[in-house]
């Protein structure tokens, strides 16, 4: 298997230099990130449980697709394609917005987009063990699996725009 680079960068988003992943030091240097919200015709978000294999934060749930940028990679381009692989789902990317999320072992700039899709998710199962449809009213309260930490907080910040997807 090719190694996976990734970018490291400063506080502005700025690269500094690529690394590899499996050498990255998640909890020390800044990273870039995507998240996708996948939202259906009726409002409902598509909440996926992470695989027990994934390095960060596994069996969590995550509100959002998304994943590492790869180094020389744009953030659009990451977003494409983590969508994709993650939930077999191909439909156009709004872009709702970027910030920096700061938590335990993750610091990192994430953009966020979202889309509507009711076609057939297709998840893959190293990345994604199940998936649900939740009202987006009531996705915080829905039992389960804690969130990941930078899914929650991108939804945060966002969740007043994706309803308008």
């Amino acid at each position: 298997m090719a190694e996976e680079w990734m970018v490291r960068v400063d506080p502005f988003d700025k690269p500094l230099d690529r690394v590899a992943r499996r050498l990255f030091p998640f909890g020390d240097h800044i990273h870039r990130t995507t998240f996708i919200f996948v939202l259906d015709s009726q409002d409902r978000l598509c909440v996926q449980t992470r695989s027990l294999e994934k390095g960060y934060c596994p069996g969590l749930r995550d509100l959002a697709a998304g994943g590492v940028v790869g180094w020389q990679e744009s953030y659009f381009d990451c977003a494409r394609r983590e969508l994709a692989e993650e939930l077999g789902v191909e439909a156009p990317l709004q872009l709702l917005g970027k910030f920096l999320h700061r938590s335990a072992g993750n610091h990192s700039f994430g953009v966020a987009y979202g889309c509507r899709f009711d076609g057939p998710i297709r998840p893959q199962d190293m990345e994604v063990t199940d998936f649900v449809w939740l009202p987006l009213d009531q996705v915080l309260q829905s039992p389960g699996p804690a969130f990941t930490p930078d899914s929650l907080d991108a939804f945060h910040r966002f969740k007043g725009f994706i309803p308008y997807l």
